[in-house]
């Protein structure tokens, strides 16, 4: 059968299993130019089976000027058990500010690598980003790359991680923690003086150089030494 999305073609050929109280679709995927809500002219391509269960793809790729994603895997309505992989490559994140909720206001261009567990319910996101001058809700990321981990059992609570520390919101991303809400820093080289005590100093990834004591008269080293 063919459809159309937005005002663009839309091709699936495949076929039509098990009853219609209970039919298993699969087949391939294709569209050139489509669109979809506020975003136009992508290409779609790829193998997919969906039932009541759940949703099959092996893989689907949607491409438009500049962004790719890919995605691979079994995503069940409900319960658990499903698996699978993504990647994406986004030239402007600004493009899916019409996907995601308004006060996230992305920015930059973002490269993501990553896996999914759980179900559509309860998913569970790991994955890895590479990203300059890449903002979300006015989080300013310290450096070009990081991690994102999501709860299984509350997808509003992330944490992400990057060269200068790491931030987590509890919300799904309305409001982020501050970097400096425990001491981590990512450090290429480190090398001590001759003072006493003596001091640690140490250049940090994508970061200022930085000089540390080893140790302090209060009982604990705080950020403003």
């Amino acid at each position: 059968p063919t459809g159309v999305v937005g005002s663009e073609q839309l091709a699936f050929d495949g076929t039509m299993e098990g009853s219609l109280r209970a039919p298993r679709v699969n087949g391939t995927l294709s569209a050139e130019g489509a669109r979809v809500g506020p975003v136009s002219g992508m290409r779609v391509h790829g193998t997919l089976g969906l039932d009541a269960r759940a949703l099959d793809v092996s893989p689907l790729t949607v491409e438009s000027p500049g962004n790719r994603v890919a995605i691979e895997g079994t995503l069940p309505w409900s319960g658990s058990g499903g698996r699978g992989t993504l990647e994406a490559r986004i030239e402007d994140a600004g493009h899916l500010a019409p996907m995601l909720p308004s006060h996230w206001q992305p920015a930059g261009t973002l490269d993501v690598t990553g896996q999914w567990t759980g179900s559509a319910q309860k998913p569970s996101v790991t994955a890895r980003f590479q990203g300059t001058y890449l903002s979300i809700n006015g989080l300013a990321l310290e450096s070009v790359s990081g991690d994102l981990l999501t709860d299984p059992q509350n997808p509003q609570r992330m944490i992400e991680a990057n060269d200068g520390g790491a931030t987590v919101t509890y919300n799904g991303g309305l409001s982020w923690s501050n970097l400096y809400n425990q001491p981590t820093a990512e450090l290429y080289h480190i090398i001590t003086d001759s003072q006493q005590p003596y001091r640690v100093y140490g250049a940090q990834q994508d970061n200022t150089t930085i000089s540390v004591p080893s140790k302090s008269n209060i009982g604990g080293i705080g950020h403003g030494e």
